[in-house]
Formats: C-alpha cells, sequence, structure tokens
C-alpha cells in the first residue's frame, strides 16, 4: 500500500514513478500499471526504460572487461557467484520491458518494446550462462566459498528465475502484438510463447538444482553469523518464486500453485528474518562491515598475537 501511495502521490510526474519501478522487481510492477496509461506516461516509460538499458549494457561491458579479462591474472579461487549480479540487472530490464509492453498505447511501440527484451534477456542470460560454467569449474575444483559468503551461493537463482519470468511474460506479450503488427507468420506469437515456456521450464528445473545446492552449501555450516551478505539470498529467492507463479498462471497445474505458494512464503519469512537481523545489528552497531573481509581481520589479529608474543 505504501508503494501505491507514493505512484498517486507522483501521478503527474510519471518519469520518477518509472525511476521508482525501474529497481524494484516486476513482481510489484501489476500494482500501478494503470499509472501509465495515458500517452505522456507510456512515452516516459519508454525513454527512461531506453536510458537505463544503456547504462546496463556499458555496465555488462565493463563488468565483462574487468573479470574475464582483467589487467592481471587472478586465481579461479577468488571467483563467486557475485560475478553475476552486474549482469542479471540487464534481464531485470527485460521484465521491465515485458511488464511495461502490456500497457502501451501503441501496438507498434508495443512491439518493438518486445523485440528489445527478448535481445536483453538474450544478453544477461548468455553472460549468466558463461560466468555460471566458470563458478562451476571453480565449485568441482576446489572447496565451498567461504563460511563468511557462503549465502552467495543462492545468487544463481537469480538468471534463473528472473529469465523463467521474462520469457514467458515476452510469449504472452508476442502472442498478443505480433498478429495485431503482422510481423512473420500469424502463427509466430503462439509459437515464440510455446518455446518460451518450454526455455522457462528448462531455466526453472536447472534453478532448482542451483537451489539444492545452495541449501546444502548453507546445511554444511552449523552456525552462520548475521550479515548484510544475507540479503543477497532475498532476490534470487524471490525471482524464482515469482518465475514459479508465472508459471502456475500459465499452466492449470496444482504442483505449480502449491510450489508457488510454498516458496512465496518462504521468501516473505526470509525477508522478515533478515530485516529483523539488519535492525538489530544496526543498532548494536555491528552489521556495517564487508563480509569477504571477516577472514582477512582474523590473519592479521593472529599476526598481531604472534608478534606480541
Amino acid at each position: 500500500m505504501a508503494l501505491l501511495d507514493i505512484c498517486l502521490h507522483f501521478r503527474a510526474q510519471p518519469t520518477l514513478v518509472l525511476i521508482l519501478f525501474d529497481h524494484l522487481d516486476p513482481a510489484v510492477h501489476p500494482l500501478a500499471r494503470n499509472l501509465a496509461c495515458d500517452a505522456q506516461a507510456s512515452f516516459s516509460v519508454v525513454i527512461h526504460w531506453d536510458i537505463s538499458n544503456g547504462v546496463r549494457y556499458h555496465r555488462d561491458n565493463d563488468s565483462f572487461e574487468s573479470r574475464m579479462m582483467p589487467e592481471k591474472p587472478s586465481e579461479l579461487t577468488s571467483m563467486s557467484a557475485a560475478w553475476l549480479l552486474p549482469v542479471v540487472s540487464t534481464i531485470v530490464a527485460a521484465a521491465a520491458g515485458a511488464v511495461v509492453a502490456e500497457t502501451l498505447p501503441s501496438p507498434q511501440l508495443s512491439l518493438w518494446t518486445i523485440i528489445a527484451s527478448y535481445i536483453l534477456w538474450g544478453l544477461g542470460l548468455s553472460f549468466s550462462i558463461i560466468i555460471l560454467g566458470v563458478y562451476f569449474g571453480r565449485l568441482a575444483l576446489y572447496r565451498l566459498p567461504p563460511k563468511s559468503i557462503i549465502l552467495s551461493t543462492c545468487i544463481p537463482l537469480g538468471p534463473m528465475g528472473q529469465g523463467g519470468f521474462v520469457i514467458l511474460k515476452l510469449g504472452a506479450g508476442a502472442r498478443k502484438f505480433f498478429p495485431i503488427n503482422n510481423t512473420l507468420d500469424p502463427a509466430a506469437g503462439n509459437v515464440f510463447y510455446s518455446v518460451g515456456f518450454l526455455i522457462a521450464l528448462i531455466l526453472w528445473g536447472f534453478g532448482l538444482l542451483w537451489l539444492c545446492h545452495a541449501i546444502l552449501a548453507i546445511a554444511s555450516h552449523k552456525r552462520l553469523p548475521f550479515s548484510m551478505g544475507w540479503w543477497s539470498s532475498i532476490f534470487p529467492l524471490g525471482v524464482f518464486a515469482n518465475c514459479t507463479i508465472q508459471m502456475s498462471k500459465e499452466m492449470p497445474s496444482q504442483f505449480f500453485k502449491v510450489l508457488s505458494t510454498i516458496l512465496a512464503l518462504c521468501v516473505v519469512i526470509l525477508w522478515i528474518i533478515v530485516s529483523l537481523g539488519t535492525i538489530r545489528g544496526v543498532i548494536s552497531g555491528n552489521i556495517i562491515y564487508a563480509p569477504c573481509l571477516s577472514d582477512l581481520r582474523v590473519k592479521r589479529k593472529k599476526r598481531r598475537i604472534f608478534k606480541s608474543s
């Protein structure tokens, strides 16, 4: 409800509303779809979306060059699932485009938004698969990530869940707008929709594998100290649950309906736990630190003890 109040307050300034939307998960977009019904708001949506996509594309290129082709050689053990974070934002942009395309007044504009979203989806997902291949090699050759960043094993769920959600929404949009714009064959929209659902199933299954791996990796540690790194598990689980919900809508399956409800409840419970832990850490003053530096601090402390002795 707070989001709706903000959107209604800025109804006369649609660009500000879309800036807010662009940084939120597309699952909350339907709450204010009616705010983009007029032409001015619709074109503001497209302009801001194009600008943000250009920024994301440039950032993805920089991330690819800095991580995949560094100036100095880096060891595989230093690689973590956090490499996926800059790349998954491109898939999020595609999700925003898939949602926005449904509200645009011009079918031609909706068509081009869907096509651009397909390109963004392919860019983000292909980069994600490349990084996941390297990450799997790191897990196969070396041990699990350190205890301080073990929750980063949930991050691979992000591109799989978000990618599945995007291809489902784009397939539905293609089925609706391809015939209106006489794009390709009259049956092309149905083909895109059916193939998209198949791809979503494959991505969902791949995400399920990473979910099981994350659960086993986290369960291998008895006690995990709370840190800001816990927030890295919220978005991946949330978009995976969102993909499951969308699949339950597209396919009348009781299995996906029950499973999507369970996953959604787990995300809410986890969000409450992490929020309470964050509030407690802020009050105590122990929350603002880098989890990746915890091992380094222990080593420095041991060196000081050794020198003093």
